[in-house]
């Protein structure tokens, strides 16, 4: 399985193992900083990073709103 998730210590969207976040966590000194936001029950990495990089130029861009 794996995972993305948003680490608000380094404000970027990751992708990785649930293994490998779960270690992250348990080594991060603030484990609230760890969000999950999507879960791949197969090895889609192609989308998975696509996605990251659509989120990470979002997270980018200035909102007008009205």
């Amino acid at each position: 399985m794996h995972l993305i998730w948003y680490n608000t210590t380094t404000a970027q969207y990751e992708y990785g193992s649930k293994t490998s976040f779960r270690a992250l966590k348990t080594a991060s000194t603030d484990p609230s900083s760890l969000s999950i936001l999507m879960e791949f029950t197969s090895d889609k990495e192609h989308l998975a990073y696509k996605v990251i990089e659509e989120l990470n130029v979002a997270k980018t861009e200035f909102v007008i709103r009205k």
